[in-house]
């Protein structure tokens, strides 16, 4: 163990070069500079006087031209990745087929960040005007499927980020969140810049987000579950899949610690409260049945594992009752439309829970084909009795010539495709 003293004269070298540098700045960049050395004297030691630091073992250090291997993931019969593997194999022919398994079984192409620890970057902010643009697409994507939080919940806790009242300990989890919801918006919003774009801020929003939920793990609470659940959303898009379905089991593992899977359970006081935890763990239940429908694997939730009831239809809390303010204001009729929606997704993915049970159970890979047909049969009929029953409005296989409403128009178009 060796003890450094010209680690404070480093550091203090590095302060003095930095206030040289920050009068040289506008306003704008000086705050944004400011916050990011409160950030980083956050982590230093306190007295570097008397912190004794180490020099790392050989062994510790990565030896250049070595790389990480990646554990084996599996896939099963109903993922759509089986699903390519065996339409090539008729195609192409057993041999080439095999020969791309490997390849193939990765659902993790993209990088994202594996450290929790620091940033490698200063932090990153949005204008106000792109803090609104990236807001304003999470509401309208993520946020009209997957009601988890409310509407009004986010735009107050948003507007506290904008006037920078963001100091609190009990604030440190929405910058978590909102360092994912810009991650989210930001990678949506790159999209017209077409592949050459060199623009890679949706992760760095993503690295600082990780940077803020660093010690929420240890808590288990209705806050960092809906932190996990937007991270979720984030991997999803940028189709880091087999991390997001990590993340998902951890934030379902944490609901069930505070009792979201059983009604009684809960202890809630007001409506609005068992409100927010329905929709939270519906929005779990949702998003758990397609990525096990996705990646052709075991289901988290079970039906005979938890006793909530539905979301109601005419709840309204999932977006608030703020008028015009904010982005994405919402009138009375749609928010029950989307509720609505929200619903008719939940009992969606009770059949597809029966779909991947019903049909894709290991036990029953070798069932015999006319065992298999009638019980496809039967789950199809259940689907298409659950399609006649929609309301017209939420038929997207029919015409909605005087639709008026942005988000319906969206899934309309969505299933046209």
């Amino acid at each position: 163990m060796t003890f450094l003293p010209a680690y404070t004269r480093a550091v203090d070298s590095y302060e003095t070069l930095i206030q040289e540098i920050r009068t040289n700045l506008d306003g704008a960049h000086q705050d944004f500079l400011d916050q990011s050395l409160e950030e980083i004297r956050h982590i230093m030691p306190q007295d570097a006087n008397r912190e004794q630091l180490t020099t790392p073992n050989s062994e510790d250090i990565p030896q250049r031209g070595t790389a990480a291997v990646s554990s084996p993931t599996y896939v099963g019969k109903a993922s759509d990745i089986h699903f390519i593997h065996s339409i090539r194999q008729c195609v192409q022919g057993r041999e080439q087929f095999a020969g791309e398994d490997a390849l193939a079984q990765n659902y993790s192409e993209t990088h994202v960040s594996e450290s929790l620890a620091a940033l490698k970057h200063p932090l990153l902010f949005p204008s106000p005007a792109e803090a609104d643009q990236f807001l304003e697409v999470y509401l309208s994507t993520i946020h009209i499927a997957y009601p988890f939080i409310s509407k009004s919940g986010l735009l107050e806790a948003f507007r506290r980020f904008q006037a920078k009242d963001v100091h609190k300990p009990e604030f440190r989890p929405w910058l978590a969140m909102f360092n994912f919801v810009f991650a989210i918006g930001s990678y949506y919003t790159s999209f017209p810049q077409g592949k050459n774009s060199s623009t890679r801020d949706h992760y760095r929003y993503y690295d600082q987000g990780l940077y803020y939920s660093r010690e929420l793990n240890a808590d288990c609470s209705l806050m960092n579950i809906w932190v996990l659940l937007v991270q979720c959303f984030f991997l999803l898009a940028v189709c880091h899949t087999d991390r997001c379905w990590n993340t998902l089991g951890f934030a379902i593992r944490m609901g069930q610690s505070i009792g979201l899977h059983v009604e009684s359970s809960t202890g809630c006081k007001s409506e609005m409260d068992r409100a927010n935890w329905r929709r939270t763990w519906y929005s779990m239940y949702v998003l758990d049945r397609l990525l096990a429908l996705q990646l052709g694997r075991p289901m988290a939730i079970h039906e005979a594992d938890f006793h909530v009831e539905l979301p109601s239809a005419i709840d309204e809390a999932p977006w608030g009752s703020l008028g015009n303010e904010g982005p994405i204001a919402t009138r009375p009729s749609e928010r029950g439309c989307m509720m609505e929606y929200f619903l008719e997704v939940i009992r969606f993915s009770h059949i597809v829970g029966l779909v991947i049970r019903g049909l894709y159970q290991p036990s029953q890979v070798d069932l015999s084909p006319d065992i298999m047909l009638h019980s496809a049969s039967g789950l199809d009929r259940r689907l298409n009795e659950w399609k006649d029953s929609l309301p017209r409005n939420l038929r997207f296989d029919l015409g909605h010539t005087f639709e008026k409403s942005i988000s319906f128009k969206r899934q309309v178009g969505a299933s046209s495709h």
